[in-house]
């Protein structure tokens, strides 16, 4: 097992993976990065649906049980969390594919079943999930730094396969197939509190999830319940669901906002696509890529 120009003042064009903070996407998402359960890195040029270039892969990286992934663009690297029970690890690779691939935390930093990872791309961090023991720990995107446990190193989710963070409120957020919606503190003082319950309305495997910052809403994929669902960050909503089997979603995992163009992404393991479709829940379900059993995505701009 998500460039403005006004009078006579020019402002720089500056680009950012939906991992980071609140990013001010001048420009609609043209990228989607992807991992397989096989080990396959990928990504899918917008412009060119149902093709993708290989950036990692088994054969010639040794990648396997690739779980998730997080883009910093800016810097060129793709980072990779692989679950692999007690020899989990987290890489990075050149998202234009050069180069070896680096392991920079690995089952003697604390690592076990690692089966999320977000970015911190100002502090240069990155957030990761064990779920073998219910820990989330962070990390310099360097690999140099030693890893530090967050909420006291207690075990504080059961099976989560998505992390994301709201630098703006000091916030990490958290999806957990058996638990639901978590929220903490992203300096991991006190806990994690449940925003939203598995098995309560709109909540069914919630499997990842992203943020949109701005609107106070979380968009999640119910692996279970073969649906993608939206709520309050706050979790004072009702959750609501967007997109169901009826409109052809197959066991999402993963799950992308695009703030410019108000769009989700999503894989889907079971369907073995990546599909889209408007943060609104209207419009229907467009596949852009079929036949990869995708798991974690992200965006590039």
């Amino acid at each position: 097992m998500i460039k403005l120009q006004r009078l006579y003042i020019l402002i720089p064009l500056i680009l950012f993976s939906c991992t980071d903070d609140e990013p001010v996407n001048l420009k609609a998402a043209t990228k989607v990065y992807f991992s397989t359960w096989f080990g396959t890195i990928g990504v899918v040029d917008l412009s060119i649906p149902n093709e993708f270039t290989s950036i990692a892969n088994n054969a010639n990286d040794g990648t396997a049980s690739t779980v998730d992934v997080a883009l910093d663009e800016a810097a060129g690297y793709i980072y990779v969390a692989e679950e692999r029970d007690e020899t989990s690890k987290i890489l990075r690779k050149k998202i234009d594919g050069s180069g070896t691939i680096e392991t920079l935390y690995n089952n003697t930093d604390g690592l076990t079943s690692t089966t999320a990872i977000t970015l911190d791309i100002t502090e240069h961090m990155i957030y990761w999930v064990n779920s073998g023991d219910g820990t989330i720990y962070r990390g310099s995107q360097d690999g140099l730094s030693i890893p530090t446990a967050l909420f006291s190193g207690a075990s504080v989710v059961q099976a989560a396969y998505g992390i994301r963070l709201d630098k703006k409120h000091g916030k990490v957020y958290v999806a957990d197939i058996a638990k639901g919606i978590l929220v903490g503190n992203m300096d991991g003082s006190g806990t994690l509190t449940t925003l939203y319950e598995d098995g309560t309305t709109g909540v069914d495997g919630a499997s990842n999830l992203t943020l949109d910052i701005a609107a106070r809403k979380i968009y999640w994929a119910n692996q279970f319940g073969w649906s993608i669902a939206v709520g309050n960050m706050d979790g004072s909503s009702t959750p609501e669901i967007l997109f169901n089997e009826s409109d052809g979603v197959a066991q999402p995992s993963g799950i992308a906002f695009d703030k410019a163009s108000r769009q989700i992404f999503w894989s889907e393991q079971y369907g073995s696509v990546i599909a889209k479709g408007k943060a609104n829940g209207t419009g229907g379900r467009e596949v852009i890529l079929e036949d990869v059993q995708p798991l974690g995505i992200d965006l590039g701009f």
